[in-house]
C-alpha cells in the first residue's frame, strides 16, 4: 500500500478477515513511513515495509516466506 490512509482504511477489514480465515498469512507491504501504524497489529502476520514509490508484485512476493 501507498499511503497511510489507505492503511488506516484499510486495517477494520483485518479483524473479520483473521476471523474467518484464522489459518491464513496476512502480510501488509506498505511504504516505510506508513509501517509504524500496523506495529503490534495481532491480525497480522507480516509487514514488508518498502521505500521504492513504484514496485513490481514479484519484489513484493519474493519477500513473504
Amino acid at each position: 500500500m501507498d499511503g497511510i490512509g489507505d492503511v488506516i482504511m484499510t486495517t477494520a477489514c483485518l479483524k473479520p478477515i483473521r476471523s474467518a480465515f484464522p489459518e491464513v498469512k496476512i502480510v501488509y507491504a506498505v511504504k516505510n513511513t506508513a509501517a509504524a501504524i500496523l506495529d503490534h497489529n495481532p491480525c497480522l502476520d507480516e509487514v514488508i515495509p518498502f521505500d521504492k514509490p513504484f514496485f513490481s508484485g514479484n519484489e513484493i512476493y519474493g519477500k513473504i516466506n
